[in-house]
């Protein structure tokens, strides 16, 4: 199981996703199909805040110890 930690990012109105290990390849097309970006700096997954991406956070808690 994937763990993950979420970070709502009220400054830029976004939700960031930090995974313990690469996810994988299922999560991976879940996320950008949300429209969820990888940052290669911050090492973290990241959207807007929006409907779109919040569907994808559900199923993730759903599937994963991880908050």
């Amino acid at each position: 199981m994937e763990t993950f930690k979420i970070n709502m990012n009220e400054e830029l109105n976004g939700v960031e996703l930090t995974f313990s290990q690469k996810p994988d390849t299922r999560i991976l097309t879940n996320l950008t199909d949300a429209g969820f970006r990888w940052h290669r700096v911050n090492k973290v997954w990241y959207a807007k805040r929006t409907e779109t991406p919040l569907p994808v956070i559900d199923e993730l808690k759903e599937g994963s110890p991880g908050t």
